[in-house]
């Protein structure tokens, strides 16, 4: 789709020209927006005339916008909406939580109600202190295995080893006699041919398991597991 700045009337698509999206949705190209700023504290938008910010407006379109907005709300609403499954008597009772959670969601997004949701999540927040803490101490403990893992096989460059190193991650249960036999049984040499990136790969995985709903959490340690694997292999 082809836009226009609604107030020189210049399109995208000529040379040099740069559109910026508003929080409501509507654009105007950056020359004007300059412009106007300059003379003014405080806009009006060309299309809706909605009073506008500076920092109302960004580079993005409108859908880039949406998605980082819901997943903030997201991880907002989550960090105390954080029951799991085994929290509940039931699933029905599971999937009841969950779906209540994205209406909660669907009605911060859509500006609904906001009073109200404040207030609930007010309520379950003081009532949910120790489940909070307690899904806090289940999630680090994860991440630790996973970052277990990662240094344990990161530091191993000959394949075979690596291998060895594998399997004994898959057959062992307790995930810290994992460490500490792969830890005495392999040389440690640090991989200096490694490519993949562990930092990055904690960043990414601590914000994928902090935004998703209950439901994926199982789905996410199961994926991220196998994407540890076979990016260092």
């Amino acid at each position: 789709m082809d836009y226009r700045c609604p107030n020189c009337k210049v399109d995208e698509s000529t040379a040099g020209v740069k559109l910026v999206f508003s929080i409501c949705g509507h654009h105007i190209c950056d020359v004007c927006l300059k412009t106007l700023f300059r003379i003014e504290i405080l806009i009006q938008c060309p299309t809706c005339q909605r009073q506008l910010k500076r920092s109302d407006y960004s580079n993005k379109y409108i859908e880039d916008q949406e998605i980082e907005k819901d997943r903030e709300v997201r991880k907002k609403v989550l960090e105390i909406y954080g029951k799991l499954e085994e929290d509940f008597i039931s699933k029905s009772e599971y999937y009841d939580y969950l779906e209540t959670i994205e209406n909660i969601i669907e009605d911060i997004l859509s500006q609904r109600n906001l009073e109200n949701i404040k207030q609930k999540m007010d309520i379950e927040k003081e009532n949910n202190k120790q489940s909070l803490m307690n899904f806090e101490i289940r999630k680090n403990a994860v991440l630790e295995k996973l970052y277990s893992k990662a240094i344990i096989e990161d530091s191993i460059y000959d394949e075979n080893l690596r291998d060895r190193a594998k399997k004994l991650l898959e057959e062992k249960e307790d995930e810290s006699m994992v460490v500490e036999y792969a830890v005495k049984e392999m040389p440690i040499c640090k991989n200096i041919d490694s490519k993949y990136d562990i930092m990055q790969f904690k960043e990414d995985f601590r914000n994928l398991f902090l935004t998703a709903s209950g439901f994926d959490k199982d789905e996410i340690i199961r994926t991220s597991l196998k994407e540890l694997i076979d990016g260092l292999a």
